[in-house]
This record gives structure tokens, sequence and C-alpha cells, in this order.
């Protein structure tokens, strides 16, 4: 068993870096709501240019949304509503933002899902083969093609991917389903979910297939090398 003043010694250093991390989140999301200030143009600098919107009522959804206030006011009033839970009315859809990131979540996390199940599954095997065969041409190729996914910017390879499929026509650039979706028996909506997550998880499974492949050939290399296998 744990003894007693080593146990207690750990809840004394674990209450000590709680109370340290107090200020530096204070710091840290007042800087940040700084900067956002302190940044030109805002989501009503667009509505001025409208000129079918009046100045009159411009000032009054500033008003609403407080944005006449003092900056430290707008941060202890953003500070008090994120401790309890509330994250405010979005000024550009006029929901709350929980409803607002709530019906977004569900598409975000079948996304991460599905693009880290296809990393792991062939990052792994392919890991493996090269590891297996090391400097052959399958190890040189494959590395080399390592090498060009980890360097390749995520933005860019989306634009090239959407440039393609823009110009084959053979995935949807955008929706997560289609118009019909509805009207399809189960295997049909999961088959029309797949097709339009096809893109985005390729784009995002890229990237990382190619460093969890690097690092699994390493691993398996220096496992190879290692007194109790030879």
């Amino acid at each position: 068993s744990i003894p007693a003043y080593t146990e207690n010694s750990m809840l004394s250093y674990l209450f000590r870096r709680l109370i340290h991390m107090i200020p530096l989140l204070l710091g840290i999301t007042f800087l940040s709501f700084m900067i956002i200030h302190l940044a030109p143009g805002d989501y009503f600098s667009a509505l001025k240019m409208n000129p079918s919107i009046s100045p009159d009522a411009i000032r009054e959804m500033e008003r609403q949304f407080g944005y006449g206030d003092p900056l430290l006011l707008r941060y202890v009033k953003w500070l008090w509503r994120i401790l309890h839970l509330d994250l405010g009315i979005s000024v550009a859809y006029r929901v709350n933002i929980t409803d607002l990131i709530a019906a977004r979540a569900v598409n975000t996390v079948i996304l991460a899902v599905t693009s880290m199940l296809v990393t792991w599954s062939l990052a792994i095997p392919i890991g493996i083969i090269v590891a297996l065969r090391p400097n052959s041409i399958t190890d040189r190729v494959l590395s080399f093609l390592a090498f060009f996914g980890m360097s390749l910017p995520s933005f860019f390879l989306a634009f090239l991917v959407m440039f393609a499929a823009l110009r084959t026509g053979w995935f949807p650039i955008g929706g997560s389903f289609s118009v019909y979706y509805d009207s399809l028996p189960f295997w049909g909506k999961a088959g029309d979910r797949l097709y339009h997550l096809w893109l985005p998880m390729i784009v995002l499974g890229i990237g990382g297939m190619a460093s969890l492949m690097r690092l699994m050939r390493a691993h398996i290399l220096e496992i190879k090398q290692a007194d109790f296998v030879r």
C-alpha cells in the first residue's frame, strides 16, 4: 500500500498545480479575448457595408450583444457565462452556440472516427511490410510516398482532391448526404454517408497514415535489431 505521507504529498502537489492553472487560464483566455477584439473587422463590419441595413439597426444589435461595453467588462461577462456553461448566442446564426455545436458534432465525430479507422487499418500493415523488406524497392517507394504525404499541407491536398472531384464528377464536393437520403433503406443510407465521407476521409487520413507508417517501420526495425530477436 502507498504510505500516508506519500499520498498526502501527491494530493498536495496536485492541488498546487491546479491552483497554478487558474491564473494561467485567466491570462490565456484574456489574451485571446483581447487579440480577437483588436483584430480588424467583425460580423457587424460586413453589415455596415450593406446599404439596406440602417446604422440604427446595427447599433441596436451591437448593444444587444454587448459590443459597446469596455473590453474588460465584456471579458468578465463572457467568463461568468463560461463558468456557468453558457456559451451565449451566435451573432451570425441567432441561435444558442451549444445547440449550434451539437448540431455539427455528429458529423465531426463520424468523420474523425472513420478517418482514424482508415489510417490505422492501412498504416500498420504497410509499416510492417516495409519494415520486413528494408531498403527494397517497396520500402523506398512507400517511404517516399510517406514523406510526401507528411510534407503536403492538408488544405492544399483538400484543394487538389476537390478539384479532381469537380472535374471528374465521381464524388460530391460538399454535404454529408444526398437530397434523397431520407427515402433510402438502411444500407443505402450507410452507403450514401460513406460516399460523401470518402474525400474528407482521404484528406484527413493521409497525413496521419504517413506518420504512423514511418513510426511503425522504425519500431519494427528497432525490434529486429534487439538482442533477444537475434
